[in-house]
């Protein structure tokens, strides 16, 4: 969970953003699973900036790395966790 903007933002393992006012009344759900991935996240996160949000659905899946603000894909990253 991160506050930002005056917004809390909420993002979970079925690679769901959620996007709530101050008041925890729901604005807005984004749904990433249908666009970019193919099974449930293992990780969904955001960076320490906030200005990333980056998630994998396994270990030797890439790690997505997307824009915050727009959602589009920004990099992939390749995730070698077998070796």
């Amino acid at each position: 969970i991160k506050i930002i903007d005056k917004k809390v933002f909420s993002v979970a393992d079925d690679a769901t953003i959620k996007v709530w006012d101050k008041d925890l009344n729901l604005l807005k759900t984004i749904y990433l699973k249908e666009k970019f991935f193919n099974s449930n996240l293992y990780t969904l996160c955001f960076d320490k900036n906030n200005i990333y949000v980056a998630g994998t659905y396994g270990f030797d899946n890439p790690i997505l790395v997307f824009d915050r603000a727009t959602l589009k894909l920004k990099k992939a990253i390749k995730n070698n966790f077998y070796g």
